[in-house]
């Protein structure tokens, strides 16, 4: 497949009548997730307060980080203290994620990758961070956007691919949230050898 030009898929999706509704989507999630992730409110998040973030139909965007989510609340003191790490924004984003992410680590949590955690970002600080997962970075490499990230760690790599995202959130005036909706289109394409889609559906659900 020739090399995927991402201005024109951002456009593309800008002009469908799907837009529309991924933004009511938008701004329902960060409405209700927000304040439930903020940090000055992560002592009362309860287990099923974070379960129901990670259901796709509540989302309305990530769907499969439900999956391991009886695991990632058993131990909510854990979780609730990695959560403070990551959205602490008095340390560099990337001080925080080493300090979440090296497997071992005291504070590491099994199954609290980066399909999880930058979606809780996004959520709390939508217009400074993006998502990093599966899709992203495939679509970033078919697009010949990817950083070079031989040798570095998730955390120097989310920074670089943040840097990009950032980029081109700016340059066609549409959020991170909805960024995120044309990689898993692109994901199709390249996952299936289909060509640039003519159409959006909200039958597809972007996959992790």
């Amino acid at each position: 497949m020739a090399q995927i030009d991402i201005d024109e898929e951002i456009e593309r999706f800008k002009k469908s009548a799907y837009f529309a509704q991924e933004q009511q989507n938008e701004k329902r999630v960060i409405t209700h997730f927000q304040p439930i992730f903020s940090p000055e409110n992560l002592d009362n998040l309860t287990a099923e307060n974070f379960k129901s973030f990670l259901r796709s139909k509540n989302n309305k965007h990530w769907w499969g980080i439900q999956r391991q989510s009886g695991h990632l609340t058993e131990d909510m003191d854990h979780l609730r203290s990695a959560l403070r790490i990551l959205l602490d924004e008095t340390k560099p984003i990337e001080e925080r994620l080493d300090t979440l992410f090296p497997p071992k680590g005291p504070h590491y949590i099994k199954f609290l990758g980066r399909a999880t955690a930058t979606p809780i970002l996004l959520v709390v600080y939508p217009n400074k961070y993006s998502v990093y997962n599966r899709k992203v970075e495939l679509s970033l490499k078919a697009c010949d956007l990817h950083p070079d990230d031989r040798g570095m760690s998730l955390a120097q790599r989310y920074v670089k691919v943040n840097e990009v995202l950032t980029d081109l959130a700016q340059r066609h005036h549409i959020s991170r949230f909805l960024l995120d909706w044309v990689f898993h289109r692109i994901t199709v394409q390249v996952e299936h050898g289909k060509g640039p889609p003519s159409h959006w559906t909200s039958a597809i659900h972007p996959q992790l």
